[in-house]
């Protein structure tokens, strides 16, 4: 294919990487000129194929954003082989330089992490969920940029799903699916960014917070399972990033940060902020029971045919390996710069007690084998609680009242606690106390008209954000 002319245009250079569904090259767009990255399927397409490289397209279009790889064009060759033509990222995949070069510093793991979740809070705001976030769709760019690649399994939020999937179906790779996922639940804004929780806790640890043998057994983990505290395995992790972390593996998405902008926030706060303290501490590894009440024997045997039932879905996206294409032995997707000098040593290889049991295991016996966590040690009660902090509780507190709002009110707060969220990582503290004002104000109304039942702690943490955030004279 070296050579090759695809649609009189696209001059096939280098392969770039290669997976169970075709191939990566970098090319040459002879019309305009430029390098560009052509993905293309080994085999003639059938109608699946061709919908879900169209899907990828789409949804790629959907999207304007330096963090996200760009869609140029999508065609046909003459033998009926399809391709999807992209931006070349000049640089190496998160899981090519975790590979290479071995865990990341916490430093740059939360500057990879804020940028991606930049670049998913501008997909979800048209819409778009990703559902495929692992290192291998996160390109890191020779000067440190980001870019979130590979939208084919992408679905638009709030719509039906694509044809693609059935009710029931998991996709994306199950090292990364979050719980509900798990469970055959619709995926949401939320499930990306439990896989971006994942993905961070992986460039630190050096591996996934689940490992098994099979699917099934992973699938199970993620939905009933705790990962091991990251401090643990990585005691030079700060604190700040461990509760972050942590909570985007929250089991329940109520229970993870309240979007990508607002995880983005918490991860590009200086390590020694407490924006982070009201975070729960990370729970002893062991067996957690999903959302709700605990799970009989019955469930857990209906959960587990569940999980048994969506490992074709599974196995079917992770063949979809242009999402999880891996570079060749001799290049990737573009040439690999010196290894990572801000890497760490990598971590010590966890001990086999460590590994979590297979499902067949019975919550107590996981339970009573785990060493729990100690217990950390609480802030000074004099130590001031920073603006990001509160706003993070807010952030978490007004999504329990949600259900007590009607849906028009419920959906401009949460857009307004969005916005309060952005322009305190901004720096604005200024227009971030006007948002606070006229969050309360709205709040207040709603509450004389009926369209809210009113709750005391909201009230409470935007007073106190009142009062801490500087006013305009």
């Amino acid at each position: 294919m070296r050579g090759e002319l695809l649609a009189d245009r696209y001059r096939l250079a280098t392969p770039l990487g290669s997976g169970g569904m075709g191939q990566v090259w970098r090319a040459r767009d002879e019309v305009l000129g430029r390098a560009v990255a052509v993905k293309v399927v080994s085999r003639p397409a059938d109608e699946t194929t061709r919908e879900r490289l169209v899907c990828e397209a789409r949804a790629a279009a959907r999207l304007s954003h330096p963090g996200i790889v760009a869609v140029f064009d999508v065609d046909e060759t003459t033998d009926g082989r399809l391709f999807l033509v992209m931006e070349l990222v000049e640089g190496r995949s998160l899981a090519q330089i975790l590979r290479e070069a071995g865990p990341l510093s916490p430093e740059r793991v939360a500057a990879v992490g804020a940028q991606a979740a930049h670049a998913l809070a501008a997909a979800h705001a048209c819409g778009v969920i990703h559902r495929d976030i692992k290192p291998a769709n996160l390109l890191i760019g020779h000067d440190g940029t980001v870019k979130v690649a590979d939208f084919g399994i992408a679905v638009l939020a709030g719509g039906n799903s694509t044809a693609l999937t059935t009710t029931g179906d998991v996709v994306g790779t199950a090292s990364y699916t979050a719980p509900e996922r798990a469970m055959g639940q619709r995926g949401t804004a939320s499930c990306d960014l439990y896989a971006l929780g994942c993905v961070l806790y992986e460039a630190s640890a050096g591996r996934p917070p689940f490992r098994a043998d099979n699917a099934v057994e992973l699938l199970f983990q993620h939905v009933y399972r705790q990962p091991e505290s990251l401090r643990r395995i990585r005691p030079d992790v700060p604190p700040s990033l461990e509760r972050v972390v942590h909570a985007l593996l929250a089991k329940a998405p109520a229970e993870r940060p309240a979007d990508a902008t607002s995880t983005a926030a918490l991860l590009s706060a200086p390590p020694d902020d407490d924006i982070t303290s009201t975070w729960p501490t990370p729970a002893a590894t062991g067996t957690s029971p999903p959302p709700g009440p605990t799970p009989q024997r019955w469930q857990l045997q209906t959960a587990l045919g569940v999980l048994a039932a969506a490992v074709f879905a599974v196995t079917f996206a992770v063949a979809w390996a242009d999402s999880s294409i891996e570079p060749t032995g001799q290049a990737s997707r573009a040439s690999s710069p010196a290894p990572d000098t801000s890497t760490s040593a990598k971590p010590a290889a966890p001990s086999p007690s460590s590994r979590a049991p297979s499902p067949s295991s019975t919550p107590a016996v996981v339970a009573a084998s785990t060493t729990p966590a100690a217990a950390p040690t609480p802030p000074p009660p004099s130590r001031r609680v920073s603006p990001s902090a509160l706003v993070a509780a807010l952030t978490r507190r007004i999504r329990t009242q949600v259900s007590t709002m009607d849906p028009k009110l419920a959906r401009e707060v949460q857009h307004r606690t969005a916005q309060l969220t952005g322009k305190l990582g901004e720096g604005k503290a200024s227009i971030a106390a006007d948002r606070v004002h006229e969050l309360s104000r709205r709040l207040t109304e709603a509450r004389s008209q009926g369209r809210w039942a009113g709750d005391a702690r909201t009230e409470q943490l935007l007073r106190r954000l009142s009062r801490c955030l500087p006013t305009r004279h």
